[in-house]
This record gives structure tokens, C-alpha cells and sequence, in this order.
């Protein structure tokens, strides 16, 4: 018996021992970081059976566990990863957000001191300090577009200097999980399956740590070890090996430091979308969702302010009477070929900032009793062939103008017209081809009382003719004459079948393509046929120049025989110009193709030409000359950046105030035997220039005074005859624009021509000062100063809701940890009752094993 009490007293005295000794090790862990708590696990001896009973034998420790949950730990370093995300945002985007706000820093102030200095000019054109002000003035405003764009530039520096440290820091600590793994997996195999506690809480606080650099994905094994996966599922640890990771040059844009995978001295760089949660996670974020933006878009403002600050320049004249030059250096759009490009291929990019034609509006009043030409056919070159015509300047993608001209022919057809139209003196018509004549000649025979038959047997013989060499409109419609007659047709039918299929401008396939315009008697346009036109050039422009001839508003009339004029309309490339990043990627195989994708809204767009420097794709206010590779089923790549270096690029071209181009080109003057009322307004050049805008141009009013021709008397060359007058309304030639107001009289002449002596002229300047107010960004809807209140009001939202977000989730963080501490943390007060509890039990053991010493004595002194 007292063997048996000896026994059970030991138990209880090595049980208590080990309570006391874990309660300790709670105790001098009590600000160890990572730490959990431990506790023993006591269980019963086998109790002793007997024919009294089952006597126990006493307790045993089977094990030291730690009170750990991994339900909260989980929940906890999810919370951390994103918090430490958001911190580090915030961190970064609340510096930008300071530096655009500043009221003296920002960029706001030096464009309003520009302008206001630019007024200075228009105030007094011909003050030497006035535009020794606005030089000043604009370097001012040069030095703040690059004072912001180098603070971008530090905080692009201090993100990539940071991804390196966080790569740096999570191999630190794959390689010491790595190392615990194995170290607790040898542990726990030598012991029989124990636990090793504080090995796995080392393990945990490392994981924890790991999880604020980048979102950490934990998977335990049935050894022991952990499997840990970071971003969005990249293996990192995979029981005791871990992968390396490298901070390096991103290849399709070394400016930036990005994540990849290193094995036998290969990277494998991670999609920036892999890259989530954690510090690296925040800059990742910052970099791409505000600093490239926010510089892209400053790059924009300078762009466009200089592309269109430059048009309006040239435009004027300075104070030595030259035409204007640039004011400022326009910024180089920025392409980043990819690193795995194959041979040959490149791309070239520029910025673009003029108005490609789309559409003409004409606006005309024919007579209706004009009677068709006296020669034919048509020849431009022969004002017997026609009875009407007019120029206009019209403009391609690369803002170069170009001469436009209608020619109007009066058919033998009542109410019906043939338009002809050229460009640089090229036929701008589509060219007439076997199905166009064909689908024409079948209408008109058709309508001339052809069957279906007949008429088809017509176009056959049309057709022919038509292709034939050397055919003509003649010979073409003595063919349809003869195989209407052939066909069963009277003479009579035959022939205005035949005159029909002239009036509707049937030639040689081939030849231009007129458009037809058909009247109501008297009155408003009834249809129009062939309306799109389209020339190639060869001057490195978009081709083929495409636009739209609108000929809704012409009329005809009994009362006049006058047209009126041309309007142009078209695409502003320079408001076009995006603040977003772009990847040209080019498809080999058996159908190579280039495609432009728009990296912000990750959408296709849409490119019109080429990509030769004939005709380079257009695109977003881009021109793109791009060549492929020398394997042509290659594929490649290249990054488009066309704003990022436009703060830092930006600069002054001018570098004397006599350069300024305060006053117009041209200027206007009504002749000194002028007998009406009629007043000339102050003529100014449009944009883009045109190369005749300082020809002199004569304005004359026939007689009657309501239509005037008007004669470009320095070429030579009549650009309008018969032109209906209206009070006010503007009138525009060789690239200037102006107006007559007032009752002109017979023979009252008016000059547009250049401005010679201007230097008091302010004309151009007060436009130049206009801009500043002018929606000319964003597709037009925003000034300068406009543009850059979004950004600073886009930066600051991002900044404020960053901050609240960062805010929320650092509280949850902190309750995630009163949760989780509340289960694993050591607590001083319950460890202190631990102890007396412990002690006593050892003090309790000690008497058991004393009470079965003094039995075993008893029974010795028997």
C-alpha cells in the first residue's frame, strides 16, 4: 500500500512540477511577440483492478499544448495583409495628394500667371517688358511642370527602392519557415509526436510577419509543416524548400521594379495582378491606381497646353512681321519595346494636334434655270465644263491642309446636278467600276421603260462599253442607245435612256464617280448619291483623306445662281490625347495584325490607316509607324507611355520676346471707292495653317450686290465666283476667317492680305490670352486649369478614401487581436493563481509521498 501511495504522490509531485514549469514559461513570456500560451494536459494512470475495487494510480502530463485557434490566427492575417496594404497607400498617395494641393506648389498658380501675363501682352503689344513679363512668366511655368514631375519621379524612386526591401524581407522569411519546417518536423518525429510549441510559434510570428508584406495563403500538413502560398495562390514554401524571389526591371517598362520568381538565374516576372495584399500589395496599388495616373495626366496638361498654345502661336505674326513659331517644345510620347521583341520590329509614335477632316457641310443655291455647260465632258481645268465652283481648306490627320474644290454640272436632266470634287487638284470621287455602272445604267433603263430583261441586256452593253479603251461618257451612252434599240426599245426610249445614263454621270470604269443631286422643282435637295469621298496622300498623313459630303442644305432656286460656301468638320486630335498607358501588341502567322489596347480600361481601340509612314495608324491624338518583326510570325510588343514625360519634357522653344506672336497674319480693309455700307471685320488665320493664308485674296460684289466673287490676285486664281451674300456671316479662304456686315454696293471690293506694320496688333494674342478658358482637354470638355482640378480632386478622393479604409481596417485588426489574444495570450493575473494552485498541489503531493515514507517506516519497525 505504501509503495502504491508513493507512486500516485510522485505522479502528482511531477505533475504539479510541470504545471509550475509551463506556468512559468507563460509567465517569462509574457511580452514575447508571436508567443501563445501553453498548458498541460494531465490524464489518469490505468487504475489498479481488485475484488474491492479499482484503485487509481495516480496522473500523468501526455502533453504540452498551446491555446491556439487557427480560425482566429487566419482571420488575423488577412486583416493585417490588407491593412498594412491600405497603410502603405495611404502613406504614399497622401504625399502626392499634399504636393497637388499646395497653393504654392501646385500647378495652378503658375498657369494663372502665365495667362495673366500673356493678357499683359494683349494690353500692350508692343511693350518690350510686357513680353519680357511673359517669358518669365512661362519659364515660371516650365520649372513647375518640372518641379512636380521630379517629386513623381522620388516618389516612383522610393516605390521601387520599397519593393526591393519587401522582396528582400520575404525571402528572409520563406527561408526561416522553410528552416522551421524541417526543424519541427525532426522535432516531432523524435519525440513521439509532441509538439513543438515554441518552434511553431516562431513558425506562426514569422507567417504573421510575412502576411503585412504580401497576402499569405497557409496549408497545413499532416507532418507538421506548412505550405505557404502568397498573392493570389504562388507557391513560396512548399514544406522545407523555398522558392526565391527577385526585385527586377519590369521588361515591358524598366522604370519599373517589379516581383518575380529566380531559378537557375531565370526570372519569372509576376503579373502585377498576383501582387495583392501586404506592403507590397499598397505600392503596387499606389503605383498603378495613382502615380501613373496622376503623372500621366500632368503630362497631359503639358502636352496640350503646348500643342495648342503652339497652333494659335503660328498663327500670328511677330514683332519682326514674321509668321509665329512654336512657343513650346511639344513632349515625346514615350514606347517601350518589350525585352523578348524579336529583330526588326519598332514602333514610332507622335503626338498629334490638329483637326482631321470627316465632313464637309455644303451650303449652295443653284439656279433652276441654269442650262448644262457648253463643253463637255468635265475637265476641272475647263470653266466651260462646269457651271459652278468653290474651294474650301480641308485637313488630314497630321493637321497638314489641303485644297478642296467642288464643281458643279447641270445636267440635260430637269432638277437634277452632277457634283465633282478634287483635292489638291485629285479626284476625290470613288472611281466608277462595272457594278456601279451596271446598278446605274439598270435604274435609268428601268425607269425608262426597260423590263427587267431589257434593262439588264442595257447594263451588259454599259458595261462593256465602259471598259473598253479609251471609253468616254459619249461612247459609253451611244452603246446603251444602240442595245436599248436592240432590245426592243422605241428610238425615242432609247435615246433618253441613253441621255439619261450621261446625266447621271456614267463614264469610263474607272473615272471619277460624281455625286447626283436631284431637286424638287424649285426647291430643297430630293437625293444624293455618292457623298463618300476619299484621296491617297503622300505627305505621311492618314490615307486615304476619307470625309463625308453633306449636301443637305443646297438648294435650288429660281432666284439665285450663287454657292455659298464650304464648312469643314472634323476630329481635334489634340482633345483626344488620354491620360491612360497603351500596349501595341503585333500577331504573327498566316494573318499578322497590329492591335492597340488601352492598359487602363484594358479595351481595344480602334485605329484608322496603315501603320506606314504613308499612312500610320491614327488613334487617341497618336500617328504610329510601326514595322514587324524580321520573323513575320513573330509576335511583339511595346509599351505606349504618350503623356508620361510631358511635365518633365515640357519647355520654352521661344527665347526673345520679339518672338511673341502678339498680332494676326493677316489683316483686313474695304476699298477706298467703296460707294455702300457694307464694313469688313477683322480677319484672322484658322487652324492648321494654310500655305496661301498671306496671299492677297479681293473680295467683289457683283451686280446685283448680293453675290461677289472672290480672287487670290498674288496666285492668280479665281477661289469662288457668285457667292451669296449674307450679312455677318463668316466668310473664310486660304485658312482666315472674316466677316462683311453692312449693304455692300455694285463693284464695292474688300482685301484680305498680310499684316503688314502690325506690331500695335494684339489680335492674336487676346486668343492666345483666351485659351486659358477654352475647353481644349478631354475630348473638349475641360480647360487647362480644369483638367488639373480633377486630378487634384481625383487624387485627393483616393487619398480620403484610402485613409478611411486604412482607418477601418486597422480597427478591425485590433479587434481581431483582443479576439485572438483573449485565446492565446498569456494572462499575468491567471498564471499568478496558477502558480499558488500548482504550488499547493506540490505541496499536497510532497505530504502524500511523506505520509507513505512514515507508513513504509511503521512497517519496517514491526
Amino acid at each position: 500500500m505504501g509503495s502504491g501511495i508513493l507512486e500516485i504522490g510522485t505522479s502528482a509531485l511531477n505533475a504539479a512540477q510541470s504545471g509550475i514549469l509551463v506556468t512559468g514559461h507563460n509567465i517569462a513570456n509574457v511580452n514575447t511577440a508571436g508567443y501563445n500560451r501553453q498548458q498541460t494536459v494531465q490524464t489518469t494512470n490505468i487504475a489498479l483492478g481488485s475484488g474491492s475495487g479499482f484503485f487509481g494510480q495516480g496522473v500523468q502530463v501526455s502533453t504540452v499544448q498551446r491555446l491556439y485557434s487557427d480560425f482566429l490566427t487566419t482571420q488575423l492575417n488577412q486583416a493585417q495583409s490588407q491593412s498594412s496594404q491600405l497603410s502603405t497607400y495611404s502613406t504614399m498617395v497622401s504625399q502626392i495628394d499634399n504636393l497637388l494641393g499646395d497653393p504654392n506648389l501646385g500647378l495652378a498658380s503658375a498657369v494663372q500667371g502665365f495667362f495673366s501675363a500673356t493678357q499683359a501682352v494683349a494690353n500692350s503689344p508692343s511693350s518690350v517688358p510686357s513680353r519680357q513679363s511673359m517669358l518669365s512668366a512661362s519659364q515660371s511655368l516650365v520649372a513647375r511642370f518640372q518641379l512636380l514631375n521630379q517629386q513623381f519621379a522620388s516618389a516612383r524612386t522610393s516605390v521601387n527602392s520599397q519593393i526591393s526591401s519587401s522582396v528582400s524581407l520575404i525571402n528572409t522569411y520563406a527561408s526561416q519557415i522553410a528552416s522551421l519546417n524541417n526543424s519541427i518536423v525532426n522535432a516531432t518525429n523524435s519525440t513521439g509526436g509532441q509538439p513543438p510549441n515554441d518552434l511553431m510559434d516562431q513558425r506562426d510570428a514569422l507567417i504573421s510577419n510575412l502576411s503585412k508584406q504580401i497576402q499569405t495563403t497557409v496549408l497545413k500538413q499532416s507532418d507538421g509543416s506548412y505550405n505557404v502560398f502568397i498573392g493570389t495562390g504562388q507557391g513560396l514554401v512548399v514544406g522545407s524548400q523555398a522558392q526565391t524571389l527577385a526585385a527586377v526591371a519590369s521588361t515591358s517598362d524598366p522604370s519599373k521594379t517589379v516581383m518575380a520568381f529566380s531559378a537557375n538565374g531565370t526570372n519569372s516576372i509576376l503579373p502585377d495582378s498576383s501582387v495583392v495584399g501586404g506592403a507590397l500589395g499598397g505600392l503596387y496599388s499606389f503605383r498603378s491606381q495613382s502615380l501613373d495616373p496622376a503623372q500621366n495626366d500632368l503630362g497631359r496638361i503639358a502636352v496640350s497646353l503646348s500643342q495648342t498654345f503652339n497652333q494659335q502661336q503660328q498663327l500670328g505674326q511677330d514683332l519682326n512681321g514674321k509668321p509665329g513659331v512654336p512657343y513650346f517644345n511639344v513632349p515625346a510620347a514615350v514606347v517601350l519595346p518589350n525585352a523578348a521583341n524579336g529583330t526588326g520590329v519598332a514602333a514610332n509614335v507622335t503626338l498629334t494636334g490638329s483637326n482631321a477632316t470627316t465632313s464637309v457641310q455644303i451650303s449652295a443655291n443653284l439656279s433652276s434655270g441654269a442650262t448644262a455647260p457648253a463643253a463637255s465632258p468635265f475637265d476641272p481645268a475647263n470653266p466651260a465644263t462646269y457651271n459652278f465652283t468653290h474651294s474650301a481648306t480641308i485637313y488630314d490627320s497630321l493637321g497638314q491642309s489641303h485644297n478642296a474644290s467642288l464643281y458643279y454640272v447641270k445636267t440635260g436632266t430637269a432638277n437634277q446636278w452632277l457634283a465633282y470634287s478634287q483635292v489638291d487638284g485629285n479626284p476625290s470621287d470613288s472611281a466608277q467600276t462595272a457594278s456601279s455602272v451596271s446598278s446605274t445604267v439598270t435604274s435609268v433603263a428601268t425607269a425608262g421603260g426597260a423590263n427587267a430583261t431589257q434593262a439588264a441586256s442595257i447594263a451588259t452593253a454599259a458595261v462593256t462599253a465602259a471598259g473598253a479603251v479609251g471609253a468616254t461618257a459619249a461612247s459609253v451612252a451611244t452603246a446603251v442607245n444602240t442595245a436599248a434599240a436592240a432590245a426592243g426599245l422605241t428610238a425615242a426610249q432609247a435615246s433618253a435612256i441613253a441621255s439619261a445614263t450621261t446625266d447621271n454621270g456614267v463614264a469610263a470604269i474607272g473615272s471619277p464617280n460624281p455625286s447626283v443631286l436631284v431637286f424638287t422643282g424649285a426647291g430643297a435637295l430630293s437625293s444624293s448619291t455618292n457623298t463618300a469621298k476619299s484621296v491617297s496622300l503622300a505627305n505621311g498623313a492618314s490615307s486615304p483623306l476619307a470625309f463625308n459630303a453633306d449636301f443637305s442644305q443646297v438648294t435650288q432656286t429660281a432666284a439665285a445662281t450663287a454657292l455659298s460656301s464650304i464648312t469643314q468638320n472634323g476630329t481635334e486630335t489634340a482633345s483626344q490625347l488620354t491620360g491612360n498607358d497603351y500596349l501595341l501588341n503585333y500577331s504573327g502567322g498566316a494573318t499578322p495584325s497590329w492591335t492597340l489596347i488601352n492598359t487602363t480600361t484594358n479595351q481595344t481601340v480602334s485605329m484608322t490607316g496603315a501603320g506606314t509612314s504613308a499612312s500610320p495608324f491614327i488613334a487617341d491624338g497618336m500617328s504610329l509607324v510601326v514595322s514587324p518583326p524580321a520573323t513575320p510570325t513573330q509576335s511583339a510588343s511595346f509599351v505606349i507611355k504618350p503623356t508620361v514625360n510631358g511635365a518633365q519634357d515640357f519647355s520654352l522653344n521661344v527665347s526673345s520676346t520679339a518672338q511673341i506672336a502678339a498680332a494676326s497674319q493677316v489683316k483686313s480693309q474695304a476699298g477706298a471707292q467703296n460707294n455702300g455700307t457694307g464694313t469688313i471685320g477683322a480677319a484672322s488665320a484658322t487652324w492648321p495653317l494654310n500655305p496661301n493664308v498671306q496671299h492677297n485674296v479681293t473680295i467683289t460684289f457683283n451686280s446685283p450686290a448680293t453675290t461677289f466673287n472672290v480672287t487670290d490676285t498674288t496666285s492668280g486664281s479665281t477661289l469662288a465666283t457668285n457667292v451669296a451674300y449674307t450679312s455677318g456671316s463668316k466668310i473664310s479662304y486660304n485658312g482666315w476667317t472674316a466677316s462683311i456686315s453692312g449693304s455692300p454696293g455694285v463693284g464695292d471690293t474688300f482685301s484680305v492680305g498680310p499684316n503688314t506694320g502690325g506690331v500695335t496688333d494684339n489680335s492674336n494674342v487676346l486668343l492666345l490670352a483666351g485659351l486659358q478658358t477654352q475647353n481644349t482637354m478631354i475630348g473638349n470638355t475641360a480647360s487647362y486649369a480644369g483638367a488639373y482640378s480633377q486630378l487634384v480632386s481625383q487624387i485627393g478622393t483616393t487619398a480620403n478614401q484610402v485613409q478611411t479604409n486604412s482607418t477601418a481596417q486597422t480597427s478591425l485588426v485590433n479587434q481581431l487581436t483582443q479576439s485572438q489574444q483573449s485565446v492565446s495570450g498569456v494572462n499575468l493575473d491567471e498564471e499568478a493563481a496558477n502558480l499558488i494552485r500548482y504550488q499547493q498541489a506540490y505541496q499536497a503531493a510532497g505530504k502524500m509521498i511523506q505520509v507513505a515514507d512514515t507508513l513504509f517506516n511503521t512497517l519496517l519497525q514491526l
